[in-house]
Order: C-alpha cells, then structure tokens, then sequence
C-alpha cells in the first residue's frame, strides 16, 4: 500500500460507493494481483459520542506541548 492508513467514514455506505486501494510495486519484478487475493486489512472501530464543555481556564501546569513525555 502506498498509504498504509486509510479512514473511511461512516456516511460512506451509498450504493455505489466502492473502496479502492493505491498499490505501488517497490521491486523492479513485475507483480501480479489476481481476482480474490487478499491484499488489505480493515477494521472496523466504535465512534465515540462525546459532549465538549468549553472552559476558560484548565488549571493544569504546562506538560511541554506537542507529544511531550513530561520528562524534563
């Protein structure tokens, strides 16, 4: 896969609506895909239903932004 991650959402679901995948063959072999072969995974997740509460103030301290493991 050329992009090994994909989301698809759940409006997704008309009846033409087909899900299709970009392959790239890294290798200077020709390579064959025949009908039926399993190239692909999915997986299927929960959508979560989540209330948002705006508020001025956190009152945490500042964690170091971005991806920040909290070690100084």
């Amino acid at each position: 896969m050329a992009n090994g991650i994909g989301i698809i959402d759940s409006d997704y679901c008309g009846e033409n609506d087909e899900i299709l995948l970009t392959v790239q063959n890294i290798t200077d072999n020709p390579i064959t895909i025949t009908a039926g072969e399993r190239i692909a995974q999915a997986m299927i997740l929960p959508i979560s239903r989540v209330e948002m509460l705006e508020v001025s103030k956190t009152g945490a301290v500042d964690r170091g932004g971005f991806g920040s493991t909290g070690i100084a």
